[in-house]
């Protein structure tokens, strides 16, 4: 591996950037704003995303220039948001050469298709013959750059792909396994994004810790039927990319969708609306959820009542009574 391309210099890029600097790998950012830019280059920090101390390793630099990150890459990380990478993939059709292996970070569902991230991406190259590994997880950027101890998955259809990111990537504070089953964990990845945002709203209307353990533990079970329905194996959502994922996701204020539930619950799904200025991945994977389950009858009730306080206005409390008082029934 004689260069690696990180295609953008926010948080996931700049800390998976440094830790595979720190794996004595060459690797070239590219970012969009000048200041970072030179700010990677000359001061080796990112102080819009890490204001800790975190240094980058010297074997990384940054640039302005798309096609001097991509040419000659052997590996291209997408670390870019996920209304951004189908033009990503457009403009990675006229440089990468073939049998380049590209990794993706994003988790969800692309708005325009309702598709996870890997069918999006694997559409949109053309006339090349690239190799498609996810990474997903359990894993927040703040602590990777803190060299926190952390396991996340190699998903792709190509097992010995996979091994090779595994090979690139691990380290002795990042720990990748791998995994065949690409449906299953793209669903649990997208998913968990939704039961993330309930429990948020669980814990902005006050519940405590037995509330928060039945809804993941009834949450992966719904996750379940999606990944069951769609070819995945029930397994993987026992997994990092399953499970493991969820927990991280719904325990900690640092998710976005977690903190977005909170304030739903907390200030009501209006004043949430009306100040939020950041992309919360739940929101557009619930809208899709919830169709994907109408058209295919997929039991979710957690999801769909995500859905009515997000879209229909309804009263969270009122929602959370609705389940209590279902009918009951065998775990």
């Amino acid at each position: 591996m004689n260069k690696i391309s990180v295609i953008g210099s926010g948080a996931w890029g700049t800390a998976l950037a440094d830790l595979l600097g720190n794996n004595g790998y060459k690797v070239v950012i590219y970012g969009i704003n000048e200041d970072e830019v030179n700010e990677i280059n000359t001061k080796h920090t990112n102080t819009k995303y890490f204001n800790n101390g975190f240094s980058i390793n010297d074997n990384v630099r940054a640039t302005l220039s798309f096609e001097e990150s991509v040419k000659d890459a052997s590996i291209v990380l997408l670390a870019v948001p996920s209304f951004a990478l189908v033009s990503t993939i457009n403009k990675l059709n006229n440089i990468i050469n073939d049998n380049v292996i590209i990794v993706n970070v994003a988790k969800g569902f692309d708005k325009e298709t309702s598709k996870t991230f890997s069918y999006v991406i694997n559409n949109a190259i053309t006339n090349k013959t690239v190799k498609l590994v996810s990474l997903l997880g359990p894993s927040f950027a703040e602590e990777v750059a803190e060299h926190q101890l952390t396991a996340i998955t190699a998903s792709s259809d190509d097992l010995e792909t996979a091994k090779k990111v595994q090979e690139v990537f691990s380290s002795s504070y990042f720990r990748v396994y791998t995994i065949s089953d690409v449906i299953g964990a793209e669903y649990c990845a997208a998913l968990k994004n939704v039961i993330a945002l309930a429990s948020g709203i669980l814990d902005g209307l006050g519940c405590k810790v037995n509330t928060r353990s039945a809804l993941i533990t009834r949450g992966i079970a719904e996750v379940s039927r999606y990944v069951i329905h769609f070819g995945g194996l029930e397994k993987t959502c026992l997994g990092l990319a399953g499970i493991g994922d969820l927990i991280l996701t719904c325990s900690s204020k640092t998710s976005r969708n977690y903190s977005a539930g909170y304030t739903i619950g907390s200030k009501g799904v209006e004043y949430f609306k009306a100040n939020n200025t950041k992309t919360v991945e739940g929101v557009y994977a619930c809208e899709i959820a919830h169709n994907i389950s109408v058209t295919n009858n997929i039991y979710s009730p957690i999801i769909n009542a995500v859905y009515e306080v997000l879209f229909e206005n309804k009263d969270p409390k009122e929602k959370i009574l609705e389940l209590m008082n279902n009918e009951l029934k065998g775990e």
